[in-house]
């Protein structure tokens, strides 16, 4: 049987998280010295009334606890795992899962594979969603999985988001290639998204986040063009009268 290990950051819908196959370990948010288990022991609405104060940090979990993860379905009788986290390029909890599954390795008769995919937020959830895909289909041996996803993630996961201001990107170092500029002041809102080695960059560039959030669609429209859609995801922060609206619906949180 084959199982998933993967990070909060992948920000997977509660169905996902769900599966008897899937443990997914919580990264940390620091908030004034205090460390919480993100999604867990914080809550979104929390997390963001804190930022309209203070800037919050981020850290990753104790490798104990990636490795328990991984322990939890070797019970479970799962003998082969792969781990799927967001980009190295901008965390660096791909390495730690890695370094978390070698060690397991060495104490446990099971191969456990680790993937980079090089995308955040539900990017890296999406290459998850086709893990399980391929998984339940029960027609591919591991390392063909592994082999499939490795080539998955090179053209066929897109993401491109707008948020309101860069301050947080700043803030914590992950700005990448993205321009914070006297821009901001003019309500130039930044269309982002993510390129080959896992990093931020600008796509396009918008007066005000309505026009932003067209061109966010716009470049996704782009880049399904002729391909074969297997699934998209809208994702929001917040749930405020202003990002329904722009979103264009006031339910849930993704869909």
């Amino acid at each position: 049987m084959i199982g998933i290990v993967c990070d909060s950051g992948t920000d997977l819908p509660e169905e996902l998280k769900n599966k008897e196959n899937v443990r997914v370990v919580p990264l940390r948010v620091v908030l004034d010295d205090k460390s919480y288990r993100d999604g867990i022991e914080i809550s979104e609405g929390e997390l963001l009334s804190y930022m309209e104060e203070k800037i919050p940090k981020t850290s990753l979990p104790p490798q104990s606890e990636v490795e328990e993860a991984f322990v939890s379905l070797i019970e479970k009788g799962y003998s082969e795992i792969i781990s799927i986290n967001i980009s190295s390029g901008l965390s660096g909890t791909y390495n730690l899962f890695r370094i978390a599954g070698e060690s397991v390795m060495e104490k446990y008769p099971v191969k456990i594979a680790a993937i980079d995919s090089r995308s955040i937020s539900i990017g890296s959830g999406l290459l998850i969603y086709k893990a399980l895909q391929l998984i339940e289909k029960k027609k591919m041996a591991f390392e063909d999985i592994v082999a499939e996803l490795k080539k998955v993630l090179k053209d066929r996961i897109g993401v491109y988001f707008a948020i309101p201001t860069l301050k947080f990107l700043k803030a914590g170092g992950r700005i990448g290639r993205v321009s914070a500029t006297v821009g901001e002041l003019l309500k130039i809102k930044p269309v982002i998204s993510i390129d080959e080695d896992g990093i931020y960059y600008t796509v396009a560039k918008a007066r005000g986040m309505n026009r932003a959030v067209k061109l966010v669609m716009e470049k996704v429209m782009n880049f399904v063009f002729n391909k074969s859609i297997e699934a998209i995801a809208v994702y929001i922060s917040g749930d405020d009268p202003a990002t329904k609206k722009i979103r264009g619906t006031d339910k849930g949180k993704a869909q």
